[in-house]
């Protein structure tokens, strides 16, 4: 895994899909090939290595946030898991971020998120105070979309003022 995320001392990569679900404990699911980010499209695979473009992060700090942010991305696509579930675990990730790093995942997820991540942590945000985070990301997201991911009511109370469904 090393050889494929860093090079000369920089993060160029980092894992996503199931293999990341698998090692944060969202699921049981053990993938036979493991996802990675790349910042552009390789012609030749390894074996049992896939990959997806992502840009690059610009420090090693990013990358915790940077899976969170696929997590999002993905939230319905987590098998052997429910949205609820899996926003439950999001919502204690992101309590226990000092305010420095709630605010640089904030503006990793204006700058690269979709938008049903960005509303996602939007609500999130709001439901925990940070009004400016929030605000942030609410700025960034069309208000005529709505975001079908299959959360209920009890788990995100504001999800209907952020067009979540």
């Amino acid at each position: 895994m090393r050889t494929l995320t860093a090079a000369g001392g920089a993060p160029l990569a980092y894992r996503a899909g199931v293999s990341l679900y698998n090692q944060l404990g969202l699921t049981t699911q053990v993938p036979a090939e493991m996802t990675v980010t790349t910042p552009r499209p390789r012609r030749t695979p390894p074996r049992r290595v896939g990959f997806v473009v992502r840009p690059a992060p610009e420090r090693a700090s990013d990358v915790p946030l940077l899976q969170w942010l696929e997590v999002l991305r993905d939230m319905r696509r987590i098998p052997d898991t429910s949205s609820d579930e899996v926003l439950a675990r999001v919502q204690r990730e992101i309590t226990r971020l000092s305010p420095a790093a709630r605010r640089r995942l904030t503006e990793l997820a204006a700058a690269q998120g979709p938008p049903r991540a960005r509303a996602v942590l939007g609500a999130l945000l709001e439901r925990l105070t940070d009004c400016k985070g929030a605000a942030t990301l609410r700025a960034t997201l069309n208000p005529l979309t709505t975001y079908r991911l299959g959360l209920s009511a009890g788990a995100l109370p504001n999800r209907v003022s952020w067009n979540i469904q």
